[in-house]
């Protein structure tokens, strides 16, 4: 009997800690289903983290003898464990703890890659510069000339492949490859090593002074400059007009920082003129530079720098359609007469947007491998700077009354469209 009751009490000891723990599962079910979930959603988000990153642009035909410049750009960002970019043959990862924001370049060899670009990667190959980082390379990474396969390996899964040639991605020495930011696809536009991808800028409510040459472009022209009084940066095809030299060359003597860059093989070769106003305003200690067509080993990105533009204070923008010469700004119409010319249009623009876009147009147009410092020219061709000349006026063959004065505007948007 006394076993008996024993027996009962365990049972029913038993049933109560059942009901217990089936109570307390009932109570922390929910709790532990948001844990897998919150689980789940980390997985996920990590996942989705680490996919984002891209292969977004590479070049394995470069100028140089044996590529050393060769480079390709990941794009996305967070961290770069585990992430691999091969080959077949080798491969490029990263240092522990590496993490990027936004985009990476990987060049084969760092001082190869800013003697071509004017500025260094993120991570080199081989190390050739100790203020580049490393990265980490296993086996033969070299990209082939005539075609290969990259793959973008993340922590041994295979989540972007590259096969090329292919209808998007042609071969050729200096072609570089972009991919599609919008669609994902390789653009098939043709890009080559230096050139730049500005996205057209839109600016509003902006004071404009639109004008006409040969009307009103000088004093256009002339009251910019001389209400300069910090920077100055132009960029254009030729400059030869002596008027303007002048102006230019007063400012940077009274210490206004003017840096200048022209065409360096315009066509006929650099004039007389030309050579006369540049070594002006050179002695005078304004940075002036040439892009030449070919400076031994470095192409140019572009057939011709034919730009027209010219940013002050990084406040003010003058945009033209004509050469910084007597032809497009003749002094004759600062006395209040239209000078002989070419018909032509510009403006000044005020915006503060619109500045600070041509100014990092202007920053990469004036660096690279095939800039060269007007000092290294003059020093090799002594003979064409003896025989640099003023550019005589044109304005002596006709005067007569402005026609189009310049008028401005206010409140105006203005998109500027780069080529």
């Amino acid at each position: 009997m006394h076993g008996k009751i024993i027996s009962d009490k365990g049972k029913e000891r038993r049933k109560n800690e059942g009901e217990t723990a089936i109570s307390v599962f009932k109570r922390y079910l929910p709790l532990f289903i948001l844990g897998i979930l919150f689980m789940l959603c980390i997985c996920q988000t990590a996942s989705a983290s680490a996919y984002d990153i891209r292969i977004t642009e590479f070049c394995p035909d470069t100028y140089l003898k044996g590529e050393g410049d060769e480079y390709f750009v990941l794009g996305g960002g967070g961290s770069l464990g585990g992430v691999e970019v091969s080959d077949g043959e080798g491969s490029v990862g990263f240092p522990k703890g590496a993490a990027f924001s936004g985009a990476v370049t990987v060049a084969r060899e760092g001082a190869a890659f800013r003697d071509v670009h004017g500025y260094y990667p993120d991570y080199e190959m081989y190390d050739t510069t100790p203020s580049v980082r490393d990265a980490v390379r296993t086996g033969n990474f070299q990209m082939g000339n005539g075609g290969d396969k990259l793959e973008l390996v993340i922590n041994g899964v295979t989540v972007q492949e590259i096969v090329y040639p292919s209808d998007a991605i042609k071969k050729g020495e200096g072609r570089v490859h972009k991919l599609d930011a919008a669609t994902g696809v390789w653009d098939i536009r043709p890009y080559y090593i230096g050139q730049s991808d500005f996205e057209p800028l839109t600016v509003n409510k902006a004071a404009v002074t639109a004008f006409a040459a040969p009307d009103g472009s000088y004093k256009v022209f002339a009251d910019a400059v001389s209400a300069a009084k910090k920077t100055i940066d132009i960029n254009v095809y030729e400059l030869t007009n002596p008027d303007i030299t002048e102006i230019l060359e007063r400012k940077t003597a009274a210490g206004v920082k003017t840096r200048i860059l022209l065409e360096g093989s315009p066509v006929g070769g650099l004039s007389p003129e030309s050579i006369y106003a540049a070594s002006r305003l050179s002695n005078a200690g304004a940075d002036v530079k040439l892009v030449s067509t070919e400076n031994g080993i470095y192409h140019t990105p572009y057939r011709f720098d034919h730009a027209k533009y010219m940013v002050i204070d990084g406040e003010k923008l003058l945009i033209a359609s004509e050469n910084f010469g007597n032809t497009g700004f003749p002094y004759a119409e600062a006395a209040g007469l239209s000078g002989r010319g070419n018909r032509g249009f510009g403006a000044l623009i005020e915006s503060a947007a619109g500045a600070e876009y041509f100014t990092e147009v202007f920053e990469t147009d004036i660096r690279g491998g095939w800039v060269t410092d007007w000092k290294d020219y003059a020093a090799a061709n002594p003979q064409k700077i003896r025989g640099a000349r003023a550019e005589d006026s044109v304005g002596g063959a006709y005067l007569g009354d402005i026609v189009f004065a310049p008028a401005t505007f206010s409140g105006v948007t203005v998109t500027p469209v780069l080529s």
